[in-house]
């Protein structure tokens, strides 16, 4: 792994904060710190993901109420009939 050296400001409790979980761990400061940004990062990509998804939700409802509005909605009789019919013909098989 290639290092970059960062120039980073803290404040008086910040960093005693930072030295103190560094001690107790066993750790720089510096991989102490790398550590916690790599999880900040890992936690926002997963943020990001959730958000991309739920608004892909979102979207596929907004298609759905469209289909319903031209096609109108099926009887849910009629799915579970599909639906025995479907798991009858994969038993057989």
């Amino acid at each position: 792994m290639v290092l970059y050296r960062a120039q980073v400001l803290l404040d008086g409790a910040q960093r005693e904060n930072l030295q103190r979980l560094a001690e107790e761990s066993g750790r720089s400061m510096s991989e102490l710190l790398r550590d916690i940004l790599a999880d900040y990062f890992e936690h926002e990509s997963r943020k990001e993901l959730i958000r991309q998804s739920l608004d892909a939700v979102d979207r596929l409802e907004k298609i759905r109420r469209q289909v319903e509005g031209i096609t109108g909605v099926l009887e849910s009789s009629f799915l579970e009939e599909v639906r025995d019919e479907r798991d009858v013909d994969i038993a057989s098989r």
